[in-house]
């Protein structure tokens, strides 16, 4: 298939080169027609997948959730604690790292 478009371009780019200005108008004629045919047969297979992603927002545009600022405090405040408590075990861990190293160089 993509041979064959390739085949079709040299050939009307061959056909541009030795006919009239009559020709080329039916040329790019013939080209407007297959551009409409490919689009409709890429919109016939865009229909046939199953959409993925997000859905479309409703036609009546739903409204976007507000969050309290109480909510926004409390969910910061968790936040912040769980940042700290992976802060802490990822330098304990470091440490512990370290350690083991200098015990396996001081065996050497």
């Amino acid at each position: 298939m993509f041979r064959l478009f390739a085949a079709r371009t040299t050939l009307i780019s061959v056909i541009v080169a030795g006919k009239e200005k009559n020709d080329v108008q039916e040329i790019i004629a013939y080209l407007h027609t297959e551009r409409t045919r490919l689009d409709q047969a890429i919109t016939a297979l865009e229909g046939v997948t199953p959409r993925r992603g997000r859905p479309p927002r409703d036609s009546r545009g739903s409204k976007r959730r507000v969050m309290s600022t109480a909510a926004r405090k409390r969910i910061s405040a968790a936040m912040k604690a769980r940042w700290a408590a992976r802060k802490k075990r990822v330098s304990s861990t470091k440490t512990a790292k370290k350690l083991r190293k200098r015990l396996l160089v001081a065996q050497r």
